[in-house]
Order: structure tokens, then C-alpha cells, then sequence
């Protein structure tokens, strides 16, 4: 019979097919199996665990090694438990094979520290319980039997770290049990006994015959932490293993960092009553991460114009309470007020990111205004009316149009001046959220943008200039180092 070629080519092509799905269905069916719930597959087969966790390798007649036990450690059953976050490599050898499977250790929430010696690490070597009756007391009800145990726990750190304690919880007939071994060192065995009675009517034939103690828990604490295994539910768990008594920490605009020299980095005006405090402003904590803010006002007379001072509040569930305080200026809204409002509505929008409304106002500032070489620099309100209405001036005339602009939008921004050398020379610094950044509107003979550049970016450019850019370092604050911006 002849075969047909378009018939051969089209089986052939099934075929194909068909095995590339096998091979699919056959690597999911394989990573369900080593995959627990709680864990994932990233690129190139590799599971991500969070730290303190555990999931179970399954493979028949297999044994494991981690390449790197301070990160995960691995038992004899395949059950792999996180230590630390980083990455590490479990041999899986099956006679003559040994295959790889790649383990990425990731934060647990906000619990970021790791433990020397975990759960996995301990070995139950002896576990014995007896009993035996001991009396019989008459009541009113009748007669009630007491039976004495005695239980025998050991346990051995196969780690190579000391666990600061190990306990185990138990239950005999109903009673809980809590034992504690203490301090383990590395390669250490350990000896719990547990004496006393329970009645006899609560033993049951299953705990006589079974001779050995009803482990519930295991919990083995270090570097301030603990992981506890759940010998019912066989389950890995992390937890901290010291009382909170760290406050949470307050950063951002507080202190000696909430105004430079006379001027407050928070501007609020009397008549908003929606201003953000805690845009510039965060509270953290080493348990909790990001914690909830508060802030006490009652200092601030918002109908009067001035510098006041607030107070911040921190606290965290375990009732550790932190306070900062801060300076801002309070201000009224005025005629430079409303005409910058103006130009603001056609040039921003309220939903752009700091960055981009600053660049707008900077591009805004840079074309509207002509450099003339004069200005009015008995205050700089007047100069920016002065300024924004007929479009001429000096430098002084671009920094304070640019002050009143980024100041309306709500973007920080401080005076900087010339420290030394030929003439006065005004610019702004300009605070993006991830730092100061040096913002100078005017125009230079040899071209260039200076909108959000870095301290680095401005000193360099000045060595170059003739040193145009001299600034008081010591009391303008440092800028951030990430460049966002290029002068050419």
C-alpha cells in the first residue's frame, strides 16, 4: 500500500503534538507533587518559601543534603524548612541520580529576621510514657482513681547551631503539658522527664497500649525568633520569640529635617482643610512594617500667619508609643496666591506625579519669563506677581516664580544663593519625595537644563563654568544621588 505524504507528514505532526502535551501534563503532575500550598514556582523551576516555612520534597527511597544549611535546612524525609532569606540548592539522590531543585528564601511579612536552628534540625530520639495507679479516694459521688505517669523525652540538635531554647508541648490524658530542654547545642542530645497524676477515668486504652507521649508541638527559639512545628496539622509556623518593646521609628519631615534655617519644608494654608500631614511623614516598625499615624495640631493658630510647631504619634499593637515633632508655616492665601492658581490649572494636573509637575513648572517658568538683568528684591511675593504678570527679570525673578508655583502645587522647595564669587546668584531646591534636588530656572550663555539635578551634577558643571555653582553646603541640604534629570 502507498502511503499518502501529506498523510505521513500530518501523523508525524500529531505525534509531536502529542508527546509535547504528555511532557506538560507530566511537569505538572511533578510539581504538584514537591509544590505545597503557601509556595510557588519562579523562572527555571525554583520554589520560592517564605522564611520560617516548610514544604515537603516527595521522592521514594531518597536522600537530601542542602548546599547551604544556614539559608535551608532539609530532613531525611525531604521536608525543607527556610532559615534565612537568600537562595540555596537541595541534592535529591535517588541511587545512581541526583537531581536539583532550586530554593529561593523570601520575607515572611514583616518578619525579616531569620533563625540559626529550626524545627527540622531536631530529631525525637526517645519518647516513653507510663502509668500506674496509684490510690483510690472515696467521695460523694463514689470512688475516683488516680493514675501516675511518667513521661521520657529526648531530642537531638543534628544542626550546627545552638538553639537558645527547645520546648515541646504535649497532652497526657487531657492534661497539657509544656517541657522545656533549654538551651541545645549543636550536635547535643537532651532530656526531658515529666511526673505527676491524672485520673484514671480520663486515660484512655489507646494511651496505655500507645507508651509514649502525646507530642502537640514543637518550638525551637532563636535570634529572637521561633518556628513551631504542628505535629498534628504538619505544619511549619514562625513567630517572634521575644516581647515587643521597640517603639516605632519616624521619619521624614521631623525634627531638625522638617525646615532648613527659618524655613519649613510643610507650607499650609489656614483655609485647607483637606492638607495631607503625612505625605513627607512615616512611621515604621521592625514587627509591623509600616504603622499608623497621628498628628496633634492644637498649636497651630491657622487664622495667623507663622511658624508653628506639631507633634506626630506613633504607636504600634504592643502599645510602644513614639513622638516627633515638627515645624511648618502656616500661611494665608493672597493676590500671588490666586494668580498662581491660574497659571497652575493650565500647566499641571492633580494627578501627575511630583516629578512631572515640577518639570511643568520649571518649562512654564524657563519660556515665560525674559531675562533682563533686574529685579525687585525687596521680597519675593511681589517679585513673582511681578514676574508671572510681565514675564521679565533677573535670576531672583525666576526663583521666586518658581518658589510660588511649586509652593501652590504643594511641592517642598528652599531658597539656595550663591556662597561665593562673582555677584548674587538665586535658585531652589526642589524636594521630589525621593530627595532634594537643585532647580535653577534661568538661562545660562552656554545652554543647558538645570531642572532636578543632584549635587554631584551641579558641582561638576560649575568646576567646568567658572564655578557658578558655590552653594553654603553646610546649611542646604544634601541632595539625593539618583540622577533624574541631564543638564545637556
Amino acid at each position: 500500500m502507498r502511503l499518502n505524504r501529506n498523510s505521513a507528514t500530518a501523523s508525524i505532526t500529531t505525534c509531536r503534538i502529542a508527546a509535547y502535551i504528555m511532557t506538560v501534563l507530566l511537569g505538572l503532575v511533578l510539581s504538584a507533587l514537591i509544590l505545597p500550598a503557601g509556595s510557588h514556582a519562579a523562572r527555571g523551576g525554583q520554589k520560592k518559601i517564605k522564611l520560617g516555612t516548610s514544604f515537603r520534597i516527595t521522592k521514594k527511597n531518597a536522600s537530601y543534603q542542602s548546599s547551604d544549611t544556614s539559608i535551608v535546612w532539609v530532613n531525611e524525609e525531604g521536608i525543607v524548612t527556610a532559615k534565612k532569606i537568600g537562595k540555596a540548592v537541595i541534592l535529591i539522590k535517588q541511587g545512581n541520580t541526583i537531581k536539583k531543585q532550586k530554593v529561593s528564601v523570601i520575607a515572611n511579612e514583616k518578619k525579616k529576621k531569620g533563625v540559626d536552628v529550626c524545627t527540622g534540625e531536631f530529631v525525637l530520639q526517645t519518647n516513653t510514657l507510663t502509668f500506674a495507679q496509684t490510690e483510690t479516694a472515696g467521695t460523694e459521688m463514689g470512688t475516683t482513681g488516680q493514675d501516675a505517669y511518667s513521661a521520657v523525652l529526648e531530642i537531638k540538635n543534628v544542626g550546627k547551631k545552638a538553639a537558645a531554647d527547645v520546648v515541646v508541648s504535649a497532652e497526657i490524658a487531657g492534661k497539657k503539658l509544656t517541657l522545656s530542654f533549654g538551651k541545645v547545642a549543636a550536635g547535643k542530645t537532651a532530656t526531658v522527664t515529666a511526673q505527676g497524676t491524672v485520673p484514671s477515668s480520663r486515660v484512655t486504652e489507646a494511651e496505655r497500649n500507645a507508651a509514649k507521649l502525646d507530642c502537640r508541638k514543637l518550638k525551637v527559639y532563636s535570634n529572637h525568633m521561633y518556628t513551631c512545628y504542628d505535629f498534628v496539622q504538619k505544619k511549619t509556623s514562625y513567630h517572634w520569640g521575644t516581647a515587643d518593646r521597640t517603639p516605632p521609628v519616624i521619619t521624614g519631615f521631623i525634627g531638625k529635617n522638617s525646615y532648613n534655617q527659618k524655613m519649613p519644608y510643610q507650607v499650609v494654608y489656614g483655609d485647607d482643610k483637606k492638607y495631607d500631614y503625612f505625605q513627607y511623614v512615616k512611621a515604621t516598625d521592625d514587627r509591623e512594617g509600616k504603622v499608623k499615624l497621628t498628628v496633634n495640631t492644637k498649636k497651630v493658630d491657622f487664622e495667623k500667619p507663622g511658624i508653628y510647631q506639631i507633634t506626630y504619634v506613633a504607636t504600634d499593637k504592643a502599645g510602644n508609643v513614639k513622638r516627633a515633632r515638627a515645624k511648618i508655616e502656616v500661611r494665608k492665601t493672597k493676590q500671588v496666591d490666586q494668580i498662581a492658581d491660574q497659571v497652575l490649572s493650565r500647566i499641571i494636573r492633580k494627578n501627575w506625579s511630583t516629578k512631572k509637575k515640577a518639570t511643568a513648572i520649571y518649562n512654564y517658568t524657563r519660556r515665560h519669563i525674559v531675562y533682563v538683568g533686574t529685579s525687585n528684591k525687596n521680597g519675593w511675593e511681589q517679585e513673582a506677581i511681578h514676574g508671572i504678570r510681565y514675564g521679565r527679570g533677573d535670576c531672583f525673578t525666576y526663583y521666586a516664580v518658581a518658589r510660588e508655583l511649586l509652593t501652590r502645587a504643594g511641592i517642598p522647595n528652599i531658597e539656595v544663593t550663591r556662597h561665593r564669587g562673582a555677584g548674587h546668584h538665586w535658585w531652589n531646591m526642589v524636594y521630589t519625595g525621593k530627595g532634594w534636588y537643585h532647580y535653577d530656572c534661568g538661562p545660562r550663555i552656554g545652554g543647558g537644563r538645570f531642572c532636578l539635578l543632584t549635587d554631584a551634577q551641579l558641582t561638576n558643571y560649575s568646576r567646568s563654568h567658572g564655578n557658578k555653582y558655590i552653594w553654603n553646603y553646610a546649611k542646604i541640604p544634601k541632595s539625593a544621588k539618583q540622577t533624574l534629570t541631564r543638564i545637556f
